[in-house]
């Protein structure tokens, strides 16, 4: 309702954001290998808010950011949002995101054989292994079985790194930790060939 007020608050965000990861970039130099950007901008069915808006009033600012970053390093660029992100996914191309994460598999239409079929040539992947269902309540086997598909959706041909798609909860029994980890080990070895 007021679009020069939020304009003048998302420049000033923006602003202050660029200026910490400059000062950053200034402390740390060539030592950074991934930078990471959040904004949630999608909840479990999709974009937070119509894309008209987001393509007027966060994406200039989003690119300007990442554009920012670009002129620094060389590293790679994460861009975190949980939520259903596919319609938005050519626009963090566009942008050069490299990764999106977390790649939150409860969400809607966040398939990950889709995704990577769809998106795998043009950008990575960063997480996918459920923490809604499969870490807090499933089996170790179903553990297992959680980290062979993701492996082989978005493993073949790079550009998968395997994690949580959130931080792990209280409620994920430490077997279930274990267990993600050596399932990671034992089919997440490049080259992936699919169907593990």
């Amino acid at each position: 309702m007021e679009p020069d007020l939020i304009s003048a608050l998302f420049d000033k965000l923006l602003e202050i954001r660029t200026g910490l990861t400059i000062r950053a970039w200034e402390e740390v130099g060539d030592l950074i290998d991934v930078v990471s950007c959040s904004d949630d901008i999608a909840d479990q069915r999709g974009p937070q808010i119509s894309p008209k808006m987001y393509r007027e009033f966060i994406k200039p600012r989003h690119q300007s950011y990442f554009d920012s970053i670009r002129r620094y390093t060389s590293a790679k660029l994460l861009y975190h949002s949980c939520g259903a992100v596919t319609q938005l996914i050519p626009g963090f191309i566009d942008m050069g995101i490299d990764f999106i994460n977390p790649v939150q598999v409860s969400a809607k239409d966040m398939d990950t054989a889709w995704l990577k079929s769809t998106y795998g040539q043009e950008i990575g992947f960063w997480g996918a292994i459920d923490t809604t269902h499969v870490l807090p309540f499933g089996s170790p086997s179903d553990v297992e079985n959680e980290v062979r598909q993701r492996i082989n959706d978005l493993g073949p041909g790079g550009g998968y790194i395997l994690a949580a798609v959130h931080n792990f909860q209280p409620n994920v029994d430490p077997e279930n930790m274990l267990g993600m980890i050596e399932a990671a080990r034992r089919f997440g070895t490049y080259p992936i060939k699919g169907d593990l």
